[in-house]
């Protein structure tokens, strides 16, 4: 009795699986070059005044951090145990960041229009990267 069970749940089970398969999986879209990874950027942008960037620099670290954006005229000094944000001006607005050290190029990127990021400079120097997009 129980195996008759069995046989009568999987062929619907087999069917909720196969319902989920629109594809072969070895197929491959022309565009793609397999080990690549295509990335679609949201459709929405984050709005005027939110955070581009905000810049944490950890107690224990020795020297003051430099944040230089692209999109301004101005470099932001952070020292250890402060923080430090650029919030922007226009809804989607993109900037390319540094920060450095001691003329030493700590971390460089470029904030997309949908996204926000933490940059945290730990006492070792290391920087840790936190992002959010819509």
């Amino acid at each position: 009795m129980k195996r008759r069970r069995a046989l009568q749940i999987a062929p619907t089970a087999v069917s909720i699986l196969a319902a989920g398969c629109l594809s072969d999986p070895g197929e491959e879209d022309a565009t793609d070059t397999p080990g690549t990874v295509t990335e679609t950027p949201p459709l929405e942008t984050m709005p005027a005044g939110t955070r581009i960037v905000e810049v944490v620099v950890r107690d224990g670290f020795s020297g003051t951090v430099v944040l230089d954006p692209g999109c301004r005229d101005v470099e932001v000094r952070v020292s250890p145990g402060e923080r430090n944000d650029l919030t922007r001006e226009n809804a989607g607005e993109t900037c390319t960041i540094e920060l450095r050290s001691d003329d030493e190029l700590l971390f460089e990127t470029r904030v997309a229009d949908y996204e926000s990021l933490e940059l945290t400079v730990r006492a070792d120097g290391e920087v840790a990267v936190h992002a959010v997009a819509v």
